[in-house]
């Protein structure tokens, strides 16, 4: 609960700061783009293979420039996250079997940024870094089992598991871009690491193998108005 009401007010206070800025410096965006999404476990099962899954994200960006070349870069996306995991139970001869899954899990996203760089009349790098906070929309489980010889069908389930999940999940992200300017609009490109902070299990439904925590890699094009 202390790390949680940190973030909002680590939120607050910068919204606030963007807000108070020159209120002549203001720039709408909009950006798209990948996260290669996948989390992280205290102690992960010994037997099961993890791998990242990609999925889509996007939104818009306001842009609070706080004079010279620093400005606060206030995004709102909707991103894709979540992870596949794989895991064979049991082995013999010509007969095993085996289990994989996919969490997959969609999120709004806040996330002011403060950003050095960038805003320039010719081709500018930028850097920014700064606190996430996230909001689930939408949480599913596929299991796919499978049992016999190797190859055979699997029989799949899907789950909706929002109800063992918080509704809130924070971290932290860094990243740079490039800025392509133009007379009334700018493209840019970029990317961003971010990584949770927070467990995304309740504690009621947190699993043997500890706290679970998202982190992907997202890479965006968009433009400056």
């Amino acid at each position: 609960m202390y790390r949680k009401s940190l973030s909002v007010l680590v939120f607050g206070v910068c919204v606030a700061v963007a807000g108070s800025a020159a209120a002549g410096d203001v720039q709408f965006g909009l950006k798209g783009g990948v996260n290669r999404a996948e989390t992280t476990l205290e102690n992960p099962p010994s037997d099961q293979d993890r791998s990242p899954v990609v999925g889509i994200g996007g939104g818009v960006v306001l842009s609070f420039g706080l004079g010279g070349s620093v400005g606060i870069d206030t995004d709102l996306l909707y991103l894709q996250k979540g992870v596949h995991t794989e895991a064979l139970l049991a082995q013999q001869d010509d007969w095993e079997s085996g289990i994989e899954t996919d969490l997959a899990l969609d999120y709004v996203v806040l996330a002011p940024l403060l950003r050095v760089g960038g805003r320039g009349e010719s081709l500018s790098p930028y850097f920014f870094g700064g606190p996430e906070l996230g909001y689930l929309v939408t949480a599913t489980h596929t299991e796919a089992v499978w049992y016999g010889s190797p190859g055979s069908g699997k029989q799949e389930n899907e789950f909706d598991i929002s109800d063992y999940l918080e509704s809130t999940a924070w971290g932290w992200a860094v990243g740079a871009g490039l800025e392509f300017p133009g007379e009334s609009v700018s493209a840019f490109v970029e990317g961003r690491w971010a990584q949770g902070a927070s467990n995304i299990w309740t504690k009621e439904h947190t699993q043997a193998w500890g706290e679970e925590k998202p982190r992907g890699v997202y890479l965006f094009g968009g433009l400056r108005f």
